[in-house]
């Protein structure tokens, strides 16, 4: 019996470990199912849904804290801004959305106060009469033009008008350009802002949270300026980003009034461009290559009634270059009158 009492003791200590191995391993197997869960959510995503003059907000921010882009002009009539919605981040064109975007535009007629303007609005411009410069006035001379159909401001108790629909599908960096253009007097322009908003129909799909979008206000400002050339430069340079190795990519933007053909060079050893943001120029089939392997393109700018500033998205091809500094990135893209 002893002998007996022994080996079922042995017995149930192998049973015993046993339901302790296959316990253990069902609760491992049981925390790596969870974590796989968390990883396979979108919550990680974000925002991969942006613009050049607009930024992330929420449906409890005070609309008067939204960003303004003051964009000066010199010519004395036919004022173009190009607006840009995206399916990834400013600067960053290889993050492009993995899923489909679908969205609303629209935009505001406000004077500088914030204030909606309707049609007997009283500005502080005068006409050559001498009478002030109505909502009116600027609201029958300002369109919106997306997918080459000019939109216009609706007077519904303040000017605004509503683009539905738009989309920014997923496979590869896409934008949307919003063409602004103002047939009047430029200077009229400056008593007024164009508040502009990009509402996603699912925030969470773009890496937003519930109740945010795009948002933002323009101002059209003017200039008495007596250069208008066009000049290029790197936008996160010029807002003193400190070290570029930190970026995947690069905007540049050029940008003035005066008509002229210019070339636009990169170096592909360390930077291509982004096809997409060659459409407006119409210049996709004019890449050519120069004696010393860099890439360039020709192509008029100015005049009236067209775009007083361009912005392109340049993607690095070989990796961060161990001592880049903004010296040498400045070299990565030039930008000069054509020969």
């Amino acid at each position: 019996m002893k002998g007996n009492r022994k080996n079922w003791i042995t017995v149930w200590l192998v049973v015993l470990c046993a339901a302790w191995l296959v316990t253990g391993t069902y609760a491992a197997y049981t925390k790596v199912d969870s974590i796989k869960r968390v990883v396979s959510t979108t919550t990680g995503l974000g925002a991969r849904f942006s613009s050049n003059h607009m930024t992330v907000k929420g449906e409890s921010d005070n609309a008067s804290g939204y960003n303004v882009t003051a964009i000066p002009v010199t010519s004395a009539t036919g004022v173009s801004v190009a607006t840009t919605v995206c399916n990834f981040p400013q600067g960053d064109a290889a993050k492009w959305n993995p899923n489909d975007i679908t969205y609303t535009f629209s935009a505001a007629l406000l004077d500088t106060k914030g204030n909606p303007i309707t049609a007997s609005t009283q500005l502080n411009y005068r006409k050559e009469n001498g009478t002030n410069v109505t909502g009116e006035d600027i609201a029958k001379e300002l369109s919106i033009t997306s997918d080459s159909t000019p939109c216009s401001f609706i007077d519904n108790s303040g000017y605004a008008l509503t683009i539905g629909e738009q989309s920014l599908r997923t496979g590869e960096a896409r934008q949307n350009v919003y063409k602004l253009t103002f047939n009047g007097e430029a200077a009229m322009l400056a008593e007024v802002m164009i508040q502009i908003k990009a509402t996603p129909t699912d925030p969470t799909a773009c890496g937003l949270s519930d109740g945010q979008f795009l948002a933002g206000r323009l101002r059209i400002v003017a200039s008495s300026a007596q250069s208008t050339q066009w000049k290029g430069s790197f936008t996160e340079w010029d807002n003193r980003i400190d070290d570029p190795k930190t970026l995947d990519a690069f905007n540049y933007e050029i940008s003035g009034t005066a008509q002229r053909t210019y070339r636009l060079t990169w170096d592909p050893g360390y930077v291509e461009i982004s096809p997409w943001f060659l459409e407006d120029l119409k210049t996709q089939s004019n890449v050519q290559t120069d004696e010393s392997g860099k890439k360039y393109i020709e192509f008029k700018v100015g005049g009236v009634g067209q775009p007083t500033s361009y912005r392109f998205v340049f993607y690095r091809t070989k990796g961060v270059p161990e001592e880049e500094s903004w010296n040498s990135v400045q070299a990565y893209v030039t930008f000069e009158p054509a020969q």
